[in-house]
């Protein structure tokens, strides 16, 4: 899957989230799984700016909404953690 393709599911995804649409929960772990997938593609910084930083903005956005007391939300798994502690360190934005 192409960069860009996988940045335009993560934004799908933090759409649905906002809309309430799906499993929201399951919707933020495969954004989880996507941005990962992202952050592990052996491209160049300039790439990765470019590329990145709309979806792992849209998915640390949506993390922090539903964080703030959505009904339904839960503590973000191990996986979601690791996924925005790997943004924080691999973009500097």
């Amino acid at each position: 899957m192409t960069v860009h393709v996988t940045a335009t599911l993560v934004r799908a995804l933090a759409l649905q989230v906002d809309l309430g649409l799906g499993d929201v929960n399951e919707n933020i772990e495969e954004m989880a799984d996507l941005c990962d997938a992202l952050l592990n593609d052996d491209i160049s910084i300039e790439s990765l700016l470019e590329s990145l930083t709309l979806p792992i903005v849209a998915f640390a956005r949506t993390v922090r909404v539903r964080l703030d007391g959505l009904p339904g939300s839960r503590i973000p798994s191990e996986k979601v953690i690791k996924c925005l502690q790997k943004a924080a360190i691999r973009l500097p934005i």
